[in-house]
Order: structure tokens, then sequence, then C-alpha cells
């Protein structure tokens, strides 16, 4: 299959422009990450380890699919087109991708084909150039770059917008936002913990959500400034094993930038590493017919 979006080397665009300071994000990270401590404090703290191993169990498995949703779902499937999908596994990657609070499937394919395109220059969302901190977080704190609206401009997104999964979720995000991304990790963590609502609204969805979002993160700060480059030397993507590990398989990201039409963005396969579960998981699907 041919990728929608090809990589290519463009200079940097030469004065920044001022970026309007976005202060809903910067309000919800401070209390996210304050009731996230909030979370681990009540985990480590206050209850029996039976309890603990639990939470932990609700966390992960929350986290997984929400994680399966972005990288299966919002990256190889809608903003590359690397592999196709019938409509049942397309409602459930959406379903998986609005839990994890990560924009719209449309607004987050949009970004990230940009920033394949123009990787690392003032038009990329999460350009590292601008220092570590501001590709981990705090580009979400800002207004989008004017370069990054030229470019957007310049792309085409009709398969995005034809597609009635993406128009669905588009059109009814915050209602599914709160029961994939609240309510139902919050119900199953009180049903299956017996802790209180307050509680498993801390642990299971806002710590999650706070560790889901540093997982993608890294992805965009550590993957674009340590490791190796060796399939592209010229782009600033590095291959990163710390990345691979933590982030379930997305650290082989010189090879993605590289090859972005490869739906398991690694040369290895999941037999070389158990731990890239979206590549064994999207064959899957394809040997199940869905």
């Amino acid at each position: 299959m041919v990728a929608v979006v090809d990589e290519k080397h463009f200079p940097i665009v030469g004065k920044q422009q001022q970026q309007r300071l976005l202060w809903s994000y910067i309000i919800y990270a401070i209390i996210l990450h304050t009731l996230s401590i909030y979370g681990c404090y009540l985990l480590i703290f206050t209850m029996p380890l039976s309890i603990f191993i639990r939470h932990i169990i609700v966390v992960d498995l929350m986290g997984k699919l929400g994680s399966f949703g972005i990288v299966a779902g919002a990256h190889r499937l809608w903003s590359h087109r690397s592999y196709r999908a019938r409509l049942p596994l397309r409602i459930f990657l959406m379903l998986c991708h609005t839990m994890t609070f990560e924009l719209s499937i449309l607004k987050w394919s949009q970004l990230h084909r940009v920033h394949h395109k123009w990787s690392d220059t003032d038009a990329d969302p999460h350009n590292s150039r601008r220092g570590f901190f501001y590709s981990h977080v705090g580009w979400l704190f800002f207004d989008q770059s004017p370069e990054y609206y030229e470019k957007e401009k310049t792309l085409n997104f009709d398969d995005l917008l034809a597609d009635p999964i993406i128009r669905f979720q588009d059109q009814f995000y915050w209602p599914l936002l709160v029961i994939t991304w609240a309510i139902v990790p919050m119900y199953l963590g009180h049903w299956y913990t017996g802790s209180s609502l307050f509680v498993c609204f801390t642990i299971e969805v806002m710590l999650r959500h706070c560790l889901a979002l540093h997982h993608t993160f890294i992805v965009n700060s550590i993957a674009h400034k340590y490791g190796s480059r060796p399939y592209d030397p010229k782009i600033e993507p590095r291959d990163n094993y710390f990345v691979v590990y933590l982030a379930l398989g997305e650290g082989y990201h010189n090879y993605h930038h590289t090859f972005p039409w490869d739906y398991s963005a690694s040369e290895h396969g999941w037999q070389k590493h158990l731990i890239l579960l979206r590549h064994l998981l999207i064959l899957c699907t394809i040997w199940i017919g869905i």
C-alpha cells in the first residue's frame, strides 16, 4: 500500500512566531497531575496489597486498550493507512482511542500527518528543536504555530472526512469521552476493587490518563533526541530501546519516520520483542478476518 504521507526533509523555518497560551490545557494539566499524585498516595499508603494489585490490573488493562486505540487506530490505520480494517475493528479502535482523551481521531491524524511531512520544523506540532519540555508536553499549552496552519492547508484529509467512523466520533466526541474515558474505568475499578468512586476516579481515570499521556509523550521527546539513527541519519527521530519497552514498541522511531507505511513500525516483528503487542494484535485481526 502506498503511504498517505511520505517522509521528506525540510529546513527549519526561520523566526519563531508568538503563540497564544491555551490556559484550559495548562489548568487541566495541573489538576491531572495533582490528582494523579494523590492517586499514587492512595495506592501506596492507604490500601492492602490485594486491593493495590486489583487497581493496577484495571489501570493496566484500560491503559493498554487506550494505547491500542492510538497506535493501531489513529496512528497506523487512519494517519498512515498502513493496513485495512473492517467495520467491527474500526468501531472498537475508535472507542479505544476515545478513552485516551487525546483529541478526536480527525484532529490527531491531521496533527500527525503534518508532523511527519515537516518533522522537527516550525510547522511540526511538537518540534523537538524547541527543547525537550516543549516536544514532550509544552506544545499542548500553546496554540499551533502559523507555520503549522499554513502547511496543514496544503494536505488532503478527504479520506478522513469521508470515514463514517471518524465523522461519528467527531460529532459525538464529548458524550463518548465521558463514557469511555471516565465512567467505564471508574465503575469497573469500583466493581473490581470495592473502593469508592472518588478513589477510582483518581486512580483508574486520572492516574491512568496521566501515565498514558506520558507514555505517548516520550515518543515525541526522548525518541526525537536520544538514540540511534540506523535508517536515516539526516532526520531527528531515533531508535531508542528505553522507549521501545516503555511505550510497548513505539521506540523504533527512526525506522518509523523512514518507512511510515509499515504497520509494524519495526523491521523486527513481534517474535523478537514480545512487547510489540500491537503488531501481533493487528496480525490476529487480519487472520480472523475483521
